[in-house]
């Protein structure tokens, strides 16, 4: 668990070193013809205790939806550290899609990125990129600095950020998923809502006494998984489909817990008839995807879904919603 002096100085730190643009990208970058441009400094000079300071100024890429939580972080930051601006580049600018984020990303999304920030949100980046040589290798300036310690971030969080002894960012928050449940739908029902360490035992009961049906029609269903991604459910159930531990990692698709546990995700669909079965998204004319199963939860026909913890508060000014972890 990280000290609560480290997760106050954290946003600020990740904010300069989450992904530091490398001015010596490979061929392939190169064969775009984009230049990955170096930072400049400004020639604006701040007061700083009556002498003047250059100021340097770091574009920093995220995406519209973004700002707001970023705004007062790098405002604090400024203020601690008045040589350097933060400039916010948007990434919907720099591809040239909607505001809202829609439209077909180019295949070299990547490059055009990195040509325009010096410091970029890790959604949009990958570690691919970092083997291509477009991120600056962040160990040696952590090996350094007095106040880093890879002691205050969850067990393998930061690791996922390592490739072949270099660090290619530094991981600034940590993304969930959880159960959301329609109080609504468990208060009509007189059933309690879930809590912290009920089981999958539950849950199927719960799915089932809420699933309602009009003739052949389901008016309400127990669970509805908005998107397609059945190895989500798969491994909450019975764990890691794949074995990490192992110098070469291995698959474990005929293991007989792994079956089991398709057999019963599958059984919520074919044989219990608590779940919806939706086929994976696509895009459609504008290039935008829709969860296939958000019409369910908008219309209030899903007693439970699973969904990012970020969506709570959205989902809360919708309607009279709860959360809770995964059954056990």
């Amino acid at each position: 668990m990280p000290h609560f002096s480290m997760k106050i100085k954290l946003p600020f730190f990740a904010l300069l070193t989450i992904l530091l643009i490398a001015c010596n990208a490979n061929e392939n970058a190169q064969s775009t013809q984009l230049t990955i441009a170096e930072k400049q400094a400004t020639n604006s000079v701040i007061p700083d205790e009556g002498r003047l300071v250059e100021r340097n100024t770091l574009r920093f890429v995220i995406s519209n939806w973004e700002q707001n939580q970023y705004q007062a972080l790098i405002e604090e930051f400024e203020q601690e550290n008045p040589d350097i601006e933060i400039q916010l580049v948007y990434i919907e600018d720099i591809l040239k899609l909607e505001p809202s984020g829609t439209g077909n990303w180019p295949e070299d999304a990547a490059y055009q990125i990195v040509s325009e920030a010096d410091v970029i949100n890790t959604d949009l980046i990958g570690p691919a990129h970092a083997e291509q040589g477009l991120l600056l290798d962040l160990q040696p300036l952590l090996d350094t600095d007095t106040i880093f310690n890879s002691d205050d971030f969850y067990p393998g969080l930061l690791q996922y950020f390592q490739l072949k002894g270099m660090t290619w960012a530094i991981p600034n928050r940590v993304q969930f998923t959880l159960f959301f449940f329609n109080k609504d739908a468990f208060d009509i029902a007189e059933i309690d809502y879930p809590e912290p360490g009920w089981t999958w035992d539950e849950f199927l009961s719960y799915a089932k006494k809420l699933t309602l049906t009009n003739g052949a029609e389901t008016t309400q269903w127990g669970f509805v998984q908005p998107y397609f991604d059945p190895a989500m459910l798969i491994q909450a159930y019975n764990g890691p489909m794949f074995n990490l531990a192992d110098i070469q990692t291995t698959a474990s698709l005929n293991h007989p817990d792994l079956i089991e546990a398709v057999r019963w995700i599958t059984n919520l669909h074919l044989f219990h008839h608590v779940a919806p079965y939706l086929p994976p998204a696509e895009p459609n004319e504008q290039g935008e995807l829709f969860s296939p199963g958000g019409e369910f939860i908008d219309n209030g026909k899903a007693a439970m879904w699973i969904g990012p913890a970020f969506s709570w508060e959205w989902r809360k000014s919708q309607g009279n919603v709860g959360v809770v972890p995964f059954p056990i």
